[in-house]
């Protein structure tokens, strides 16, 4: 049986689990089923973008819900300003291994970068779109992987909740003390500390400017070919514009800022809204003249 502290967070798992799952039936489908059988250039590219959002959505799920953080004691005096506008504040800093976040934005980003290719290439004759549209998002992918870690991460004061699978293992038990934690009851309040996560000028840039930039352009790159389109080629680019859009708004809603608007409940909404976005951009790809 599922302890309580951990039914939030097995449910989450899951879902998340399922949109993976997903992902890879979806890459099998359109490389065996589809491109192996037309060798339309879109349907390769398709398959690839779902094989490398399976590949990055691994990365941030070990990220989110299993990398050790390390535990970092501060002296107390230093920081005793932070008990005022943080009561629950505790001199410590939590620190994680970066890698696997610039992993995952990494594969996520290349992701962005084939179905752009794919869709200029297969729907648009000028050549210069064909070359650039998907010329910026590899260069993004690029910098997530190669710039110095400060330049992406830093220090902020952040909630956290440590009924989490990894502060449970025996090595942070005295830890957990020190920090006021009981770690035999089953319950363990929010605390504010401070955490090293991806913050700063370059990451607000990446991930929300042109994050929310390509989330409204590749959506509206299959609008534009419904509209220039007729019959069939119009009902399946609606369906996957429709399905693209959903998708982002799935992204959007793991959003910190979000989070902190709405609550933490809405990270249950993000991996429902993803599944049925890609209901919608599967309907889009099979559907076929009647």
């Amino acid at each position: 049986m599922i302890p309580e502290q951990y039914v939030s967070s097995t449910l989450i798992i899951g879902l998340w689990f399922t949109v993976v799952g997903y992902y890879f039936l979806l890459f099998f489908y359109l490389t065996f089923f589809k491109w192996r059988k037309d060798r339309n250039l879109f349907h390769l590219s398709l398959a690839v973008f779902f094989i490398t959002l399976a590949i990055g959505r691994g990365f941030f799920i070990v990220y989110d819900f299993y990398a050790r953080p390390w535990i970092i004691p501060l002296t107390l005096g230093a920081f005793s300003s932070m008990t005022v506008p943080y009561p629950q504040f505790v001199p410590a800093v939590f620190t994680y291994s970066p890698w696997s976040w610039r992993l995952g934005s990494f594969w996520q980003w290349v992701s962005v970068a084939f179905i752009v290719l794919g869709t200029s290439y297969v729907w648009f004759e000028n050549k210069w779109v064909r070359r650039t549209l998907h010329i910026p998002p590899f260069i993004i992918a690029a910098l997530l992987i190669l710039l110095p870690e400060n330049m992406l991460f830093g220090y902020g004061i952040d909630t956290i909740n440590l009924y989490m699978p990894p502060f449970s293992a025996e090595p942070y038990e005295k830890f957990l003390v020190w920090l006021g934690f009981d770690p035999f009851s089953p319950y363990f309040p929010l605390k504010c500390v401070i955490a090293y996560q991806p913050s700063g000028t370059i990451y607000l840039t990446i991930n929300y400017v042109l994050a929310s930039l390509y989330s409204i352009f590749v959506p509206l790159l299959f609008f534009y070919i419904a509209w220039q389109g007729v019959g069939v080629i119009r009902r399946k680019a609606l369906l996957m514009g429709f399905g693209f859009t959903t998708y982002y708004i799935g992204r959007a809603v793991q959003a910190a800022i979000i989070k902190a608007m709405l609550g933490e409940w809405v990270i249950f909404l993000a991996p429902m809204i993803v599944f049925l976005s890609l209901i919608l951009i599967t309907a889009g790809v099979q559907y076929e003249a009647e």
